[in-house]
């Protein structure tokens, strides 16, 4: 009995790890808990003409239908007499797991339409095993089994090669947790940060400071003491390099905070910044009291926030069509205007050649100059700039302005 129930063991045991992988295992990080109680809202939804919400459910019922299977060919002929109906409630039992993990570690949606589709997928599974028992003669029935348990793998195994491990956009993450460094100290090697991070929408998941290496990307784990909100971290970093701040949650690799540590100093951009040449230009105050949060080479763009303001200063010619993009992102949606709070940021990009231009007001050299006030009605989370031109975005940056 032992040598017989090997294989759908072994088969069933693969894909359960398939079906982590998919559902768990490759999903992105976020620190979202997100949640939808409302059984079948993924359908009406896909009745209402939402392609994707449909896609998702045949996914999802596809997805276990191995598993109904593999579940019948273990439970089958062993004492339990009604095999089906376990193999269903233990499909049940698995899905309802995957979709608490997915809620308690943020990814993705925990849903009840995601369980029924699943428990869906295992009955037909379920049907498919019962149907060759059945239908094929007892001699020939092995090889039917061995041929689609078979299948049922390399399905998986295609599953596994289609889904990835997507690193989110520094926009997502910055929309989902504050992060600051206040204070840098320094003695020979040893660097000591103070600071604050602190997540948005769920209790702060324990983190420790991860410093890496612009130069070599060695990275460097800090000895991390949190006190609410506040942290304090020490690590051994030398002064000749610069640093790149890192958060890592617990359980995850480390992510981006677009904060950087040089000549221990905090700076927000990457790499040695040459400056923009002010000379003989009324550029000296912004530039040198401003702090810079974003630089393009390509275009000769630096943007700089000054106390309530973002400026741009753009050494490329530019044409009076070209978009200047100025997204917000927020954690108060509920506070954005009218218009856009069903989209959850303020979008309020200009073109080149508006009234936001102020370079004819002042001596700014090579530099067309141009400015907008950062909103006080909101609290934002982070911003994202560039240039929209020819129906297409020809770079971008995202950065926080706090």
């Amino acid at each position: 009995m032992v040598r017989k129930k090997f294989f759908p063991v072994f088969f069933l045991l693969l894909y359960l790890l398939f079906i982590f992988y998919i559902t768990l295992y490759s999903r992105s990080f976020s620190l979202t808990q997100s949640c939808n109680p409302d059984l079948f809202w993924s359908y009406a939804a896909w009745a209402q003409g939402k392609p994707g919400h449909g896609r998702e459910i045949l996914l999802n019922i596809v997805l276990f239908v191995p598993l109904g299977y593999f579940l019948s060919a273990v439970l089958d002929g062993s004492a339990v007499k009604r095999f089906g109906l376990l193999a269903a409630g233990l499909s049940l039992i698995v899905s309802v797991a995957i979709e608490g993990i997915q809620y308690v570690d943020g990814l993705g949606l925990a849903e009840w339409d995601d369980v029924f589709n699943n428990v869906l997928g295992a009955c037909l599974g379920i049907g498919v095993y019962k149907l060759l028992v059945r239908c094929c003669r007892k001699e020939s029935l092995p090889w039917w089994k061995l041929g689609v348990s078979v299948l049922f793998l390399l399905a998986g195994v295609v599953g596994c090669r289609m889904v990835h491990m997507a690193p989110p956009a520094l926009s997502t993450l910055f929309r989902q947790f504050s992060f600051a460094v206040t204070r840098v100290d320094r003695n020979g090697n040893d660097l000591w940060l103070q600071g604050t991070c602190r997540a948005y929408f769920r209790d702060t998941p324990a983190y420790r400071i991860v410093l890496r290496s612009e130069t070599t990307g060695q990275e460097r784990q800090a000895v991390t003491d949190r006190d609410g909100e506040n942290f304090r971290a020490a690590v051994s970093a030398s002064p000749g390099e610069k640093w790149e701040v890192m958060v890592q949650f617990k359980y995850y690799a480390p992510v981006k905070t677009a904060t950087y540590i040089h000549k221990d100093r905090v700076e927000y951009v990457s790499g040695e910044i040459p400056g923009p040449d002010i000379r003989d230009t009324d550029l000296a105050l912004l530039v040198n009291n401003g702090v810079l949060k974003a630089w393009e080479p390509k275009y000769d763009v630096y943007v700089y926030q000054f106390n309530d303001r973002l400026y741009w200063l753009v050494g490329s010619p530019l044409d009076r069509k070209t978009e200047m993009v100025f997204r917000l992102y927020t954690d108060e949606p509920g506070r954005l205007p009218e218009p856009r709070k069903k989209y959850g940021f303020d979008d309020r990009g200009f073109r080149a050649g508006d009234k936001n231009e102020i370079t004819r007001t002042m001596r700014s050299g090579k530099y067309r100059v141009f400015v907008r006030e950062i909103p006080a009605a909101y609290h934002i989370t982070a911003v994202s700039v560039g240039f929209y031109a020819d129906k297409k975005m020809q770079w971008s940056r995202q950065f926080r302005v706090e």
